[in-house]
C-alpha cells in the first residue's frame, strides 16, 4: 500500500488525478503487502485504506473495497484446495475499514476460495498464469490469474455485487 515511491508520483496519485465525479473506484491490496520482505503492518495498512476512502469521496467518486483473491495449493493426496491464510489479516483489515467508512466491501478471498474449492487441481490451475521454477523447485503461481481466471473472478465480483444490491452493481448489465 506504499503510496510514496522514492520521490516519484505514485500509481495512486495518478489514479486519483484521473478520477471523475460518479466514478466507481475498486480498491484491492494485500497480496504483496503480506510478503515477508514487503510486510506492511496492519495499522499502516488500515490508515492507507481509510485515506483511500476519503480521497476517492473527495473527488466525487464511490469507493468499493475488496479483500485479496485467495492463494493456496491443491493437496497431493486428496487433490482438494487448501487456502493459504497469509493474507487473512489484510482482508479482515479491509473489511474493518470498509465498515468504519461505510464503503461497500466484496470479499474476494471467500469468493475465489469457493471457486477453487469446487474445482479439481487441473481446472483450478487453469485459472492462474502457470508454473514457475523457484530455488530449483517447480511451483504453481496461485497469485496471478490467467485470462480465464480473471473472467471467472470478475463474474463472481459482479454476481456478488448484484446479489447484495451494492451501488457498483448499477454499472453492470
Amino acid at each position: 500500500v506504499k503510496t510514496i515511491q522514492a520521490g516519484k508520483v505514485s500509481q495512486w496519485e495518478k489514479a486519483l488525478k484521473a478520477m471523475q465525479p460518479g466514478d466507481f473506484v475498486i480498491v484491492q491490496f494485500g497480496i504483496n503487502d503480506a510478503a515477508k520482505k514487503k510486510l506492511v503492518e496492519i495499522p499502516e495498512f488500515k490508515a492507507e485504506f481509510a485515506k483511500f476512502a476519503d480521497e476517492i469521496r473527495a473527488k466525487g467518486a464511490t469507493p468499493v473495497f475488496c479483500s485479496p483473491v485467495t492463494s493456496g495449493t491443491y493437496g497431493k493426496k486428496d487433490g482438494k484446495f487448501v487456502r493459504n491464510k497469509s493474507r487473512a489479516k489484510y482482508g479482515a483489515a479491509i473489511r474493518e475499514v470498509a465498515e468504519e467508512k461505510k464503503v461497500d466491501f466484496i470479499d474476494m478471498t471467500e469468493l475465489t476460495s469457493a471457486i477453487l474449492a469446487g474445482l479439481d487441481r487441473a481446472a483450478g490451475e487453469d485459472l492462474y498464469v502457470g508454473k514457475s521454477v523457484k530455488d530449483g523447485k517447480e511451483t504453481f503461481d496461485t497469485c496471478h490469474p490467467s485470462k480465464a481466471g480473471a473472467k471467472r473472478y470478475g463474474e463472481a465480483f459482479i454476481a456478488d455485487a448484484k446479489a447484495r444490491k451494492l451501488s457498483v452493481a448499477a454499472i453492470f448489465k
